[in-house]
């Protein structure tokens, strides 16, 4: 069984990194490249701080997951599974599982992760399938977002807006009530 099991995950990694090769493959062909242009100016402290935190455990409530977990570089920034597994989960990408006896997950995340590259770009206007998170010139941060109005400030894309709300998800970053003191109703965060 361990074996099969072992099989299996080689095969979805095998196949995540063909896809990977084959998308970029057809972008070359197709002449779909990005480039400088297609993005908003660099801020290399800002840029720096961001890829520090991505792979870093300090931002979730219990310590034990960073953004990278789910969106790791071997799994083409994906986590490769149709449901991820947050907090509490086991491992990266993949080959990540919900743990078992009183240590496995309470609930997955509801979505999967989807991959990274280029969301930064500045023709993403609107992020997640119901595009709770856009450009909006009329909110007072120039974003429609969960948070409305108590959205910090100095956020400059629709990337960054997006970046605040794993970190408050019970589910995916912070953890379950009691178990820390970031956990969202002990910060009377929903």
């Amino acid at each position: 069984m361990r074996n099969a099991k072992s099989c299996l995950s080689r095969r979805k990694l095998i196949a995540i990194t063909l896809v990977s090769f084959l998308s970029a493959t057809f972008c070359y062909a197709n002449k779909l490249l990005v480039t400088d242009d297609d993005f908003h100016e660099p801020h290399s402290a800002k840029e720096k701080l961001g890829q520090f935190l991505f792979f870093d455990k300090i931002l979730s409530g219990n310590k034990n997951i960073s953004c990278a977990t789910c969106h790791h570089p071997f799994a083409a920034t994906s986590d490769g599974i149709s449901l991820s597994v947050g907090e509490g989960g086991v491992g990266l990408g993949v080959f990540r599982n919900t743990g078992s006896g009183d240590a496995a997950i309470k609930e997955r995340v509801p979505r999967h992760s989807p991959h990274l590259f280029s969301l930064g770009a500045k023709e993403f206007t609107r992020l997640f399938y119901d595009g709770r998170v856009a450009v909006d010139s009329s909110q007072p941060s120039g974003f429609l977002s969960p948070a409305g109005d108590e959205l910090p400030s100095g956020l400059d894309n629709p990337l960054a807006v997006q970046a605040m709300f794993p970190v408050q998800s019970a589910v995916e970053m912070a953890g379950q009530s009691g178990e820390n003191s970031m956990t969202p109703s002990d910060r009377g965060v929903c």
